[in-house]
Order: C-alpha cells, then structure tokens, then sequence
C-alpha cells in the first residue's frame, strides 16, 4: 500500500485544504465536533459552525460527494450476533455524518462516517477485519496525479497514513496493468481505480437516477445541483 505523506508535501482537492485559503487557524491538531452534533445552525444549512468559521463550506461539500460516489453501488454487510448480515440498501442510501477536522500540518482534513438508519455508525457494526475497507476520506494531490480513498484516525499523531488503493493515475492501459500484476483477481483493482478516477460512468448515473427516491436526500441534491441529475 502506497503512503500519503501528509509532512512537506501540499495536497489539495477535496478533504486536505491549506490552513491560508481558511480566514482562521484557530483549529488545534486533533480540533473536532461530536458525532451527534445538535446545533441550530448544522440544522439551518448543513454546515457544523466549525466548517464554517474555517470558510471550508465547499471543501465540506467536495469531501462528501466524493465519498458518496465512491460507496455508491456498494452494499454493505454487517454483522449482528457473529452472523454477516447483508444490508437491503446501498451505502449512497445511508447518512454520511461530519466527524472532525483536523490541521494537520498546515492542511485542513475533513472526515466523515457513515450512519444507519437505528443511529448506529456503520464502522460499529461490520467485522474489524473490513473496517480498514471503508475509508473516511478522499484525497488528491494538487496535480490531481495520487489520488486515494484514506481511513484517517483524527487522534493518531504519525506523519502517514494509508491509501485504501495503490492505484497508477499514468497507466496508459489500466485493465492490461492490473491484470499482468494481479492475474486473475485484476478486474477487482480496475474496479477500485475507477470508483476514484472514473466515478460517474454511465452505469453510476443511471443508477442514481433509477434510485433517486431511496438514495440519502442529501446526495441526491448534490447530484442535482452538480448537474448529474436534470
């Protein structure tokens, strides 16, 4: 697994913001909110007061889309009294809830966890064993050149931390890549590549659409006001 290195490198895009674009770098190390935040002004527009004293109310919106087209055809499995239970709806269906920000050396990264529809954080509720697989943030350089799908633990002080996916954005042929490195388990690596670099294909938009009514309001709309959706 490749590593992102967070010291001495600038990176940019959706989740990983430098502290100067922000008109205050008041945020300590491990600056955060609770899950469960209740303030009137989350409720009024979406954005937690944090995310907006920081100005990173695009940052928030870019980091969540970007999640929720990564998970969106995924289905995930939980488990309840050591049986794995497969849920009747996609991730894009679920609540995908502000966790934390945090300055990390200079940078702004924003996390977020997924909710099921009891309360309960997804994270919770599936094996440890899969846990690492569902990331809480997504990340690029500024070249847009080494981007990854990153499980950040807000309170762990190292320097790196891992990309889910060690993918080759310069691979000129990126099925003929993986399936000499991998053989016959590629076509899953030609999968994770493109829910990073191709996400919204043909098929990913049609099914958003044909599941508009299901899908978390949320997506929904940002898909709506991104243009994906009429």
């Amino acid at each position: 697994m490749k590593q992102l290195k967070l010291k001495g490198k600038l990176i940019l895009l959706t989740s990983l913001i430098p502290s100067s674009m922000s008109c205050q770098n008041k945020t300590s190390n491990t600056a955060g909110i609770s899950n469960n935040i209740q303030s009137a002004d989350y409720q009024t527009d979406g954005y937690p007061q944090e995310i907006k004293n920081l100005k990173l109310e695009k940052q928030f919106d870019d980091t969540k889309w970007s999640l929720y087209l990564y998970n969106c055809l995924d289905t995930p499995f939980i488990v309840r009294d050591e049986t794995t239970i497969k849920l009747d709806q996609p991730m894009s269906a679920y609540e995908l809830r502000y966790d934390t920000v945090i300055n990390k050396n200079g940078n702004y990264i924003i996390t977020f966890e997924y909710y099921l529809k009891n309360g309960e954080s997804l994270r919770d509720s599936i094996s440890d064993s899969w846990s690492m697989f569902l990331p809480n943030t997504i990340t690029s350089s500024i070249k847009n050149v080494e981007r990854c799908a990153v499980l950040i633990h807000p309170n762990d002080d190292s320097e790196s931390k891992e990309c889910l996916n060690d993918m080759p954005p310069n691979a000129k042929n990126i099925t003929e890549y993986y399936k000499s490195k991998y053989k016959k388990d590629y076509m899953d690596y030609v999968r994770l590549y493109r829910k990073l670099y191709d996400p919204l294909d043909n098929h990913t938009v049609d099914f958003i659409n044909k599941n508009r009514s299901t899908l978390n309001k949320w997506f929904i709309q940002e898909a709506e006001k991104r243009g994906v959706l009429d």
